[in-house]
């Protein structure tokens, strides 16, 4: 599939409308003082990077905007007892983040949890993106005709586009990466060597 990125005219409007309201999520979140946020906008929908991982997903929904996250960030910690008895007759309960409003309110949390989760290339990764305005995309796969993407193939690093307007792509490594090195052929040339295959057929 192309390299295509996009949004509709519907959900830029409705960002639009949350921005010129200072008191919403959306404003709080895009105009924060640290600027450790990607945008990265997808095929009709974006993804919003911090600390090495997707922190949402934003798209248009059947009732206006949708945001999604993982399940994993959204567990609140417990203001008394943290522990859970296991086979209790009561059901194990807990507070779990259920809005864009909760996330934003509870952001540094959340994106403990991400940072945890995410590997040194990635935050690295992230960290440029959210300093350059080169950047345009990051962690790239390629997607079906209805946005699902594929990683067979992997994801390339990151994308940007220069002042002639010529479009780059970039594979990130630790230096410590094994993949690096070798006393033949490094791994990372064949795996760039497919990207470069991918991004052909789909040019």
């Amino acid at each position: 599939m192309p390299f295509n990125r996009y949004l509709s005219d519907v959900l830029i409007e409705q960002l639009n409308k949350l921005e010129a309201d200072s008191s919403s999520w959306w404003h709080q979140l895009a105009n924060r003082k640290e600027r450790d946020l990607f945008f990265a906008i997808r095929n009709g929908y974006a993804n919003i990077y911090m600390k090495g991982g997707s922190l949402m997903r934003i798209e248009n929904g059947r009732e206006g905007l949708r945001c999604s996250t993982h399940e994993e960030y959204l567990v609140l910690p417990s203001d008394g007892d943290r522990y859970v008895v296991l086979g209790g007759a009561e059901k194990a309960q807990a507070d779990v983040i259920s809005s864009a409003e909760q996330l934003v309110e509870h952001l540094q949390l959340v994106t403990t949890r991400i940072s945890r989760c995410a590997g040194g290339e990635r935050k690295g990764v992230c960290k440029v993106a959210a300093s350059i305005p080169a950047v345009i995309d990051i962690e790239i796969t390629n997607e079906d005709g209805g946005g699902v993407r594929q990683r067979a193939r992997g994801s390339i690093d990151l994308a940007a586009v220069d002042d002639a307007g010529t479009l780059w792509f970039f594979e990130a490594k630790l230096f410590r990466n094994g993949e690096l090195r070798s006393t033949t052929r490094p791994e990372v040339v064949d795996q760039i060597a497919g990207y470069n295959d991918w991004l052909v057929a789909n040019e």
